[in-house]
């Protein structure tokens, strides 16, 4: 699992449940990454690998003598996990949430507007093809008209 500052702009309280949730999944198995500025979210890693200018400067897992060959049996997020991560977004930013939710139905409903003409402009096209004529209708499968409107 990848956490990119998985504890940046949320309230104290939730950040920690972050964490332990994370501690958790790492407790049963799972590989997880958590890339932090943090200090204090860096110290309650079990390994913590430093950075600069894109160059390793500290590795604390490093010569820790486990095998690296041996694969942890994966870890499976239940339900009830699965469940609680996908709402803390909903929970601390409720205006972040509404406001997609609204540009989500805006969209679906232009969408679903565009998608179909009203009844008065299809009204409106089958009485114009009505005047034309069948006879004056002709559709050929690929031919262009070599003559320039201007």
């Amino acid at each position: 699992m990848l956490a990119d500052e998985p504890t940046g702009n949320l309230d104290q309280a939730t950040g920690q449940s972050i964490l332990a949730l994370i501690e958790q999944l790492h407790q049963a198995g799972a590989t997880i990454v958590v890339i932090t500025h943090d200090h204090a979210t860096a110290a309650r890693m079990p390994r913590r690998v430093e950075l600069l200018d894109g160059r390793i400067v500290a590795d604390t897992g490093a010569g820790t003598g486990r095998d690296r060959h041996a694969r942890p049996q994966a870890a499976r997020l239940s339900l009830a996990d699965l469940a609680r991560l996908s709402t803390v977004g909903l929970r601390t930013r409720k205006l972040r949430a509404g406001l997609s939710a609204l540009g989500i139905a805006i969209g679906v409903a232009a969408i679903g507007r565009r998608a179909r003409p009203s009844a008065s402009s299809q009204a409106g096209l089958l009485a114009q093809i009505t005047r034309l004529g069948t006879n004056l209708l002709t559709v050929r499968n690929g031919e262009r008209s070599h003559r320039r409107h201007r």
